[in-house]
C-alpha cells in the first residue's frame, strides 16, 4: 500500500504540473499496483487517469484524482478487514516452524 500512496502524490503532483507523460506513466504504475485487488471501480478510474496523462486533459484529470480518492477510500478499509478475517482464520503454529536436520556426514 506504500506504493499507491506514493503513486496518488506523483498522480497529484503531475496533474498540478501539467506534467502528462508524468501523469500517464503514474497511472499506469498505479494501476499494475491496485490490479490484485480486485476492485474493477479503482482499476477504471486508474486507467482513465492513464487516458487523460496521454490526451493532456488535466481538467478532467483533477476531476479522476478526487474520484479515484473516493473509490479508494471504500476499498482500504475493505482489505483491512479481509487481512483481518483472513489473519483469525489461520492456524496457530503450536511449536518450532522448522526442524532442525542434522548434517549430512557421508
Amino acid at each position: 500500500m506504500e506504493d499507491v500512496a506514493g503513486l496518488m502524490c506523483g498522480m497529484r503532483d503531475a496533474t498540478n504540473s501539467k506534467d502528462s507523460r508524468m501523469l500517464e506513466r503514474m497511472a499506469h504504475k498505479f494501476k499494475g499496483s491496485v490490479a490484485n485487488f480486485h476492485s474493477d471501480s479503482v482499476a477504471t478510474a486508474a486507467d482513465r487517469l492513464e487516458s487523460f496523462g496521454r490526451c493532456g486533459d488535466f481538467s478532467s484529470a483533477a476531476k479522476g484524482l478526487i474520484f479515484l480518492e473516493k473509490e479508494l477510500s471504500r476499498l482500504i478499509p475493505a482489505l483491512i478487514e479481509f487481512g483481518n478475517d483472513a489473519h483469525t482464520m489461520l492456524p496457530q503454529a503450536s511449536g518450532p516452524a522448522v526442524r532442525s536436520v542434522p548434517p549430512y556426514h557421508g
